[in-house]
């Protein structure tokens, strides 16, 4: 029997929420929840012995965790910026000079930038940090904090405190990136850990984007060091459900929610971001009711310590959308993901990787609807989106091939609908993704068009692949179905 095609989902992003319909931009404004200032952290030059550059990433990271804390302040993470630097093409290594950065942020639609400079001398240890507007490139605020390698963690506090306390009288207008009583009072947002583990931790954090088996071994050493360091057991899941180790992620993710709970921070940012994580892993398993439960707690916590107005919301308003896409009830995907666009454009985040994503879902849920036409003029809208961002390379546009090219074989148009997979799967291969779902998606569908169209035995060797992804990520929904599809065809084709 012919399948039909299989329509990939965008995933936003690990953070995640329920919909209520309740949001919309003029509300939000009125109530004065948006975001002053979108905030993106870049590495820090290092200037010293090679043994201590794990300081500079730590600092950095501990930089965007405390001001995710923060009111006011909407934070990128270190997974968005370094897509978009891959994306320009600028490397993973070496210095990035001062306008890449600039222009890295205002691909991003960062109005901020926070950089600097870290510098080791023996013990000591200075830190020169400072505040960029993107647009002009004038430098807003400035902060040069001394301290040594045993008080690492008290630099790093007073680093955040510099640059957020109050502006002098005439500092411009873009200084009013600031935190109040009620934030500082909360900074720093996380427990310290044990020092020894913390420089494994960073050391991993140098290498997450270029070397995971690496960086996975640093952070096993920080928790077989710290058994408790949530931070480094955070990472070991999101590697492992990367690895599509989706029971080892949960362990992980687990551990680190038990330990927050015992801590008494179950209203925190961190413990809301780790359910966010254990939904993520949930949604990559297929499990989307467990998904759906864990996203419905971070929502309900980002709300209860005030953190509603931010990019995590709004990608975790889509992310819920994929969920009920997913699970059928396409009107409430539609309504989360018009909700989270919303969100986005009075953040000023109109032109990004996630709206583009809210788009391009937007779209499979008016092709699960039945039309069709409506759903090829978004992915095209989107498809455009990414080219004026110079964001092509990317995950995403490889899932918006795969569709379109969907989208023609229902036409009837199989010349184009292979020549738009054929884009998607040479996608998936250059950016290293041949083990994942959306890549199976992409293959199956090749298979799909070979049925199609007649060439039956053609198209077997990619249901084939396509099987394979699907048992090794650990979809057995979509493996046994495909699995009965395959023995047939081979019955078929055998000796041809």
């Amino acid at each position: 029997m012919m399948r039909k095609p299989v329509f990939a989902i965008l995933l936003l992003a690990v953070l995640s929420l329920s919909c209520s319909g309740r949001a919309s931009s003029p509300k939000w404004r009125a109530q004065g929840l948006v975001q002053r200032s979108n905030v993106l952290v870049f590495p820090f030059e290092y200037h010293g012995s090679r043994d201590s550059s794990w300081i500079a990433a730590g600092l950095c990271d501990s930089l965007i965790t405390d001001l995710k804390s923060v009111q006011g302040i909407n934070v990128f993470s270190e997974a968005d910026r370094v897509r978009a630097v891959r994306e320009l093409q600028l490397g993973m290594t070496g210095l990035i000079r001062e306008s890449d950065r600039r222009r890295v942020g205002g691909l991003m639609g960062a109005s901020v930038l926070l950089t600097g400079s870290v510098q080791v001398a023996g013990k000591a240890v200075r830190v020169n940090a400072r505040m960029v507007h993107v647009e002009t490139g004038r430098i807003i605020r400035s902060a040069k904090v001394d301290g040594t390698m045993d008080g690492i963690f008290n630099l790093q506090d007073r680093v955040i405190i510099a640059l957020l306390s109050p502006p002098e009288k005439g500092m411009p207008a873009e200084s009013s990136v600031v935190i109040g009583k009620e934030d500082s009072e909360r900074l720093p947002s996380t427990q310290k850990p044990n020092r020894d583990a913390y420089a494994w931790y960073a050391r991993g954090l140098q290498v997450h984007y270029t070397e995971l088996k690496k960086a996975m071994g640093f952070y096993l050493k920080a928790i077989g060091i710290d058994p408790d360091y949530v931070q480094a057991l955070n990472k070991i899941g999101e590697i492992c459900k990367e690895m599509n180790r989706f029971e080892d992620a949960l362990r992980y993710h687990g551990r680190a929610e038990v330990i927050l709970a015992a801590r008494g921070k179950k209203k925190s940012g961190d413990y809301a971001r780790t359910v966010n994580y254990i939904g993520s892993v949930y949604w990559n398993k297929g499990a989307y009711d467990e998904a759906l439960r864990h996203y419905n707690r971070a929502q309900n916590l980002r709300e209860e310590i005030g953190l509603k107005s931010s990019g995590d919301y709004a990608e975790t308003l889509g992310n819920i959308g994929t969920v009920y896409l997913q699970k059928g009830d396409t009107d409430r995907a539609m309504k989360c993901f018009f909700s989270s666009r919303e969100m986005y454009e009075a953040l000023g985040l109109s032109d990004t990787i996630e709206t583009v994503n809210l788009t391009a879902n937007t779209g499979t849920a008016y092709f699960r609807k039945g039309d069709h036409e409506k759903a090829l003029l978004l992915y095209q809208q989107a498809v455009a989106t990414l080219q004026k961002i110079r964001m092509t390379a990317t995950k995403s546009h490889a899932v918006l091939a795969s569709n379109i090219g969907s989208i023609y074989l229902l036409k009837g148009d199989a010349p184009s609908a292979l020549n738009h997979y054929l884009q998607a799967r040479d996608t998936w291969i250059r950016l290293g993704l041949k083990n994942t779902y959306d890549y199976g998606t992409t293959v199956a569908n090749i298979g799909v068009l070979y049925q199609k169209t007649g060439a039956l035995c053609k198209g077997v060797p990619f249901l084939k692949e396509a099987l394979g992804v699907y048992k090794r990520v650990g979809r057995a929904d979509l493996a046994k179905p495909l699995a009965v599809n395959v023995r047939k065809l081979s019955f078929i084709c055998r000796g041809k």
